[in-house]
């Protein structure tokens, strides 16, 4: 499954998400990432469908920051986990609306067994 929906090994409370009318798509992308990032939108009631949940965490730099706690690196081989990621990809196509330069496009993949 594509890492982009994963939160990195040391980020413990999940994928970043943030809300649009708080935040620009280009401060959203920014980060330490080495494959860049890819702004896209989807919204809460989406994400929430996947049996998702968002907590708000705003920080100094993201005012609307929010993170989904259930998409941590150490949760990313339990079955909610791979069946939202595949789900996500598949919302995410066509709905990309920044990308930084150098980013690695989004794919699609098969979905698991389980998904």
């Amino acid at each position: 499954m594509p890492n982009r929906h994963l939160a990195p090994e040391y980020d413990a409370d999940g994928i970043s998400l943030t809300r649009a009318a708080i935040t620009k798509p280009e401060d959203a992308a920014k980060g330490p990432s080495k494959n860049g990032y890819a702004v896209v939108w989807l919204t809460a009631r989406e994400i929430k469908d996947l049996g998702l949940t968002i907590v708000a965490s705003p920080t100094a730099e993201d005012p609307g920051h929010c993170h989904v706690p259930e998409m941590t690196y150490d949760n990313r081989k339990t079955e909610i986990v791979i069946g939202a990621m595949f789900k996500m990809s598949r919302f995410c196509r066509g709905r990309v609306i920044y990308e930084t330069p150098g980013s690695v496009p989004i794919q699609v993949e098969t979905p698991p067994e389980s998904a």
